[in-house]
């Protein structure tokens, strides 16, 4: 039985602004959330880039009490580092 076919898709390298940073318990998630996409969403628009999609999340664990993720958005052009961005 055959539930779904594979597809492989190829996409274009994509430019990106983000912050990764350690959030202590699932429960600051949402918290840390709305501080990483506000900051993103500031430090864009004093760039004068443009957000270019959805923002994204990463996450380079599954320890729900130490969570290691990644809080971004793509964007019209390579921006500099700027602190923990």
């Amino acid at each position: 039985m055959r539930i779904n076919d594979i597809y492989i898709f190829y996409q274009n390298e994509l430019k990106t602004v983000s912050i990764r940073q350690r959030v202590k318990g699932v429960q600051n998630l949402p918290e840390a959330v709305s501080s990483a996409i506000n900051a993103l969403q500031a430090y864009a628009e004093a760039s004068g880039a443009l957000l270019a999609g959805m923002p994204f999340c990463c996450y380079y664990n599954q320890d729900m009490s130490d969570l290691d993720v990644e809080f971004g958005f793509p964007v019209d052009r390579v921006l500099p580092a700027n602190g923990d961005i």
